[in-house]
């Protein structure tokens, strides 16, 4: 039946029903693909659950750096200041201060101070020495002169280490790292366990040199 319909048609017709046919075809098989994605992803994703999830928060309190500076901004520093400024003493001073600060509080340098060799930037702890040397005498770093100007070498950064005798570069690195590693040195005799120092080296240095913290 549907040939003898298909005969009677002209060839216009013909053409006509083709493409009729085709557009049908293409429309439910564009219309099947789009419905069969989307209950996949009504399946994967159902939206009573999304955004559902409990979020795990940390008990832990969280802290930041305003937090720890109005910590050291707490505590209370005893600094000694001594050469060339202007009112030299023991000075209190709150925590999270720099050398710069407390110099200025001990009056200002002196005309004839000599500040190259300080680094003012350098953030005071309790107990230190800041001493300002005069033009032509030798810088003594933060924290370091005590016992009669020896070199605190719990303190002391590598350059002035490496004015103790027998002290290079390279042993002036070993120092500060074993005790970054390890913590202060408790008796002078301690720095034998630092590489490349002995007892004989300890003999030459003892004189010069301090453990105090």
């Amino acid at each position: 039946m549907i040939q003898i319909y298909w005969e009677s048609l002209t060839k216009k017709e013909r053409v006509m029903a083709v493409i009729i046919i085709v557009f049908l075809i293409l429309t439910l098989f564009f219309g099947y693909t789009y419905f069969s994605e989307k209950s996949r992803s009504d399946i994967a994703f159902p939206e009573s659950e999304v955004g559902n999830e409990p979020v795990m928060q940390s008990n832990k309190p969280k802290t930041n750096a305003k937090d720890t500076n109005k910590t050291q901004e707490k505590k209370v520093l005893m600094i000694d200041v001594k050469g060339a400024v202007k009112s030299p003493g023991v000075y209190q001073i709150s925590g999270g201060k720099r050398v710069n600060d407390i110099i200025l509080m001990a009056g200002g340098l002196t005309s004839d101070a000599d500040s190259n060799g300080l680094n003012l930037a350098q953030l005071l702890e309790d107990e230190m020495v800041v001493y300002v040397p005069k033009i032509g005498e030798q810088a003594v770093k933060l924290g370091e002169e005590s016992e009669e100007g020896k070199v605190n070498v719990n303190k002391a950064e590598a350059s002035e280490l490496e004015t103790i005798t027998g002290i290079g570069p390279s042993k002036a690195e070993a120092i500060i790292r074993y005790r970054e590693e390890n913590g202060p040195f408790q008796a002078i005799e301690d720095l034998t366990n630092v590489p490349g120092i002995g007892e004989k080296s300890i003999e030459q240095m003892k004189e010069q040199i301090t453990i105090s913290n």
